[in-house]
This record gives C-alpha cells, structure tokens and sequence, in this order.
C-alpha cells in the first residue's frame, strides 16, 4: 500500500480500530504548520475486543511529547513507554517511503521497533484529544490465527536483532 501512496499523508489503519472523524483532519492541520514533524498521533484509548475498557494513553500537558527532542522520544520508545502507538498516526509519505526501503519487522510489536526508527529520525506531535481506539484482544495471537508461519515469525527469539543487523549488513 505504501509503495503506491502518492499523497503528501499516509496512515495505516488497522480494521478493528476506530478514529474520530475529524482525526486527519486535526493531524495534517498541525503537519502543515509544523515541517519538522513528519508524525502526528492523538491521545488513544484502549478496549478489549468485547467492549470493556483496558486502558487510556494521554498526551496531555506532561505527557506531551511534541516538545521531546530526538534521544529522549527513542529512549522513551526502548524503555516501552505507550507511544509506539504513533504507528497509527498520520505521517508524512516521504519519511515512511525512506524508511520502508527495508522490510518491517516480523514480530511481536514490530511497530516498537519500526517506530524507533521513525523517532531517530523526526519530531512527534501529540495530540492531547482522544482521537483514536485500539481493539485489543483476549485471546493470543496463536489462539486467534495457530500456528501458521506468521505467527511462528512473531514468536523468533532473536526478532529484533535479526531486525537490527539487516540494517547494519
């Protein structure tokens, strides 16, 4: 899908989540204006696939990170904090082009690995406003789809290395 973008934006978009209306809208309106940044994100919730709520992950006032420098975003992406979610956010196409000269990762959150990338190299900007929603799942990945060869790619031991050592062969 990439590979054939030719807007000046590009988002993913998972199925079983859900953005507000006026989400790209509020994204590329700050894009625009800010040509340093190349991601945009709103604050995000999360929901069990049957409705319960899980979680809520707010960008507002000292979460903010549209302020943070380069190292402190990738420390903060390596140390797991919740914005590796910036995945779902709305980038700016030339950025993801240059990044996705080489395969995503196969593996379990390869959105965290991506996203450091994505973090060495642009400013983010958060949005305080929940704009989006995560479906998460009870069951695992294997309960959901077996054990096919995607989900045995997920599960390599040495995923992010692997990972890591393409870019550097």
């Amino acid at each position: 899908v990439l590979k054939e973008a030719k807007g000046e934006y590009f988002m993913w978009a998972a199925d079983d989540d859900w953005w507000a209306p006026n989400f790209i809208e509020v994204m590329k309106n700050f894009l625009d204006r800010h040509q340093d940044y190349d991601v945009a994100m709103s604050s995000y919730t999360r929901f069990y696939d049957d409705g319960e709520f899980l979680a809520e992950t707010s960008f507002a006032g000292k979460n903010s990170i549209t302020d943070i420098g380069y190292g402190k975003v990738l420390e903060m992406m390596m140390k797991k904090a919740p914005i590796h979610k910036f995945s779902y956010g709305l980038f700016r196409t030339g950025l993801l082009k240059k990044l996705a000269s080489r395969p995503f990762p196969k593996c379990i959150a390869w959105e965290r690995a991506y996203m450091c990338e994505v973090a060495a190299a642009t400013h983010f900007y958060s949005h305080p406003e929940v704009l989006y929603k995560i479906t998460t799942y009870r069951k695992s990945l294997t309960e959901r789809h077996g054990a096919n060869d995607v989900a045995k790619a997920y599960f390599y031991r040495f995923h992010y290395t692997a990972y890591v050592f393409t870019a550097i062969g």
